[in-house]
């Protein structure tokens, strides 16, 4: 009776694995439990790099906004990051140049500092 009650609960166990990680699933697209887990994860270090970058409250502001545009109107980007192609940090400092590009094309006599 034993051996019944541990290898229903191994069995009931794998099927749990095997439906977080999508394993043995027959439907083409990704799990969505695994893609939610995947997008918060992501969300957290695109905001981690963010801020390691960009300290003062208005430059973060900014490049959180300029992220947020980027990730709407770029599906490669996004699928990137979702992919594991576009690391985080790259995006972030894409986000950055763009942001003084504007800045600059806004005010030609402003000058980048270096940092």
């Amino acid at each position: 009776e034993v051996r019944n009650l541990a290898t229903a609960l191994v069995k009931e166990w794998r099927g749990m694995y095997r439906a977080e990680t999508g394993q043995g699933s027959t439907s083409s697209g990704p799990n969505p439990a695994i893609l939610s887990r995947r997008c918060k994860t992501l969300s957290m270090d695109l905001e981690d790099c963010a801020y390691g970058k960009h300290q003062r409250t208005k430059h973060y502001i900014e490049v959180v906004n300029c992220l947020c545009g980027l990730l709407r109107l770029d599906e490669s980007a996004c699928k990137g990051l979702l992919d594991g192609n576009l690391l985080p940090k790259e995006l972030v400092g894409r986000a950055g140049d763009h942001i003084i590009r504007r800045e600059e094309k806004m005010n030609p006599k402003l000058k980048r500092i270096k940092v």
